[in-house]
C-alpha cells in the first residue's frame, strides 16, 4: 500500500513521455521509495522490539542492548540513514527514533546511538565520524544508560567522541578527535 502512490507517479511519467531517460527517473524514484520504506521499517522495529531506553543499568544478556545493536546495523549500515545525512530529513528521523533535536541542525555523521538518551539543541553541527553515545559498558557485565546533552550553537569536528552523562553547553566547539569522557561538562563558549 505504501508503494502504490510511487508506482502511480512513475507509471504516469512513463506514459506521458515514453522516452529512455525517463526510465532512469523511474529507477531513481523506486530507489528513493525503497529507502523510505527501509527507514519506516527500522523506526517500527525500534519502537516494537527495542522500546524506549531509560536511564539506568541493563544486563548485557538482556534483549534490549542486542536488539538495539541489530537495529543500529540495519539503520546505519544498510544505507537508509546515509541517504539523509546532511539534510533536514535526518533530524526528523532522529526524532522518530526518540532523540530530542532542535531546529536548524546539520548532521554529517551516522554514529548517533541510544536515541532516547540524546538531547541536541538548536543550530548544532556534527561533522563526519562524530560519535554520540548514551551508554557505556560496566565492569559487571552491564550497559549503563544516561542522558547526553548537547546545547545550542555547538560545533563538533570530525572524529569527536561524546559518551553518556556528557553535558555540552551552548556555543562550545569540540575539536577534531576529542574524546569527552562520561560526566564531563564543557563550559559555555569553550573550545575543546
Amino acid at each position: 500500500m505504501l508503494l502504490l502512490p510511487g508506482y502511480i507517479l512513475v507509471k504516469e511519467l512513463d506514459e506521458n513521455v515514453g522516452s529512455r531517460p525517463l526510465s532512469y527517473v523511474s529507477l531513481l524514484l523506486w530507489y528513493l521509495i525503497f529507502q523510505y520504506c527501509k527507514a519506516i521499517v527500522a523506526i517500527t522495529y525500534k519502537w516494537v522490539f527495542v522500546g524506549k531506553f531509560r536511564e539506568g543499568r541493563v544486563a548485557m544478556h538482556a534483549l534490549g542492548p542486542w536488539a538495539n545493536s541489530y537495529m543500529l546495523q540495519v539503520v546505519s549500515h544498510a544505507g537508509c540513514a546515509e541517504l539523509y545525512l546532511g539534510t533536514p530529513l535526518y533530524a526528523y528521523f532522529l526524532k522518530a527514533w526518540g532523540a530530542t533535536v532542535g531546529s536548524r541542525c546539520c548532521f554529517l555523521t551516522q554514529w548517533i546511538f541510544d536515541y532516547d538518551c540524546i538531547s541536541i539543541g538548536d543550530r548544532v553541527v556534527l561533522l563526519n565520524d562524530v560519535s554520540v553515545f548514551g551508554h557505556t559498558f560496566g565492569d559487571d557485565g552491564t550497559m549503563e544508560f544516561a542522558p547526553t546533552s548537547i546545547g545550542s550553537n555547538v560545533n563538533c569536528h570530525s572524529g569527536a567522541f561524546l559518551t553518556r552523562m556528557v553535558q555540552v553547553e551552548d556555543g562550545v566547539t569540540v575539536m577534531q578527535n576529542t574524546c569527552v569522557l562520561p560526566g564531563e561538562v564543557l563550559a559555555e563558549g569553550s573550545v575543546w
